[in-house]
């Protein structure tokens, strides 16, 4: 059985997924994402910021499982 190692197409990591929704919810530059940034000390979110993105990603899913 053959299994391919390369990913089709460049599908980013969750983490750079995740990155790039913290960036985007606050327009805060992607160099300042780092994992270990506290969300609500380092990046001043408050809970909705957090929990929309947390919800972002299944969000992202659903539309591409609708097309």
């Amino acid at each position: 059985m053959y299994v391919s190692t390369t990913s089709p197409a460049h599908t980013p990591s969750i983490e750079q997924q995740v990155f790039r929704i913290i960036s985007k919810r606050k327009a805060i530059r992607a160099s300042r994402v780092r994992k270990t940034a506290s969300l609500a000390r380092d990046l001043r979110f408050d809970t909705v910021d957090v929990v929309d993105i947390i919800l972002e990603p299944g969000a992202q899913l659903q539309h591409c499982d609708s097309r």
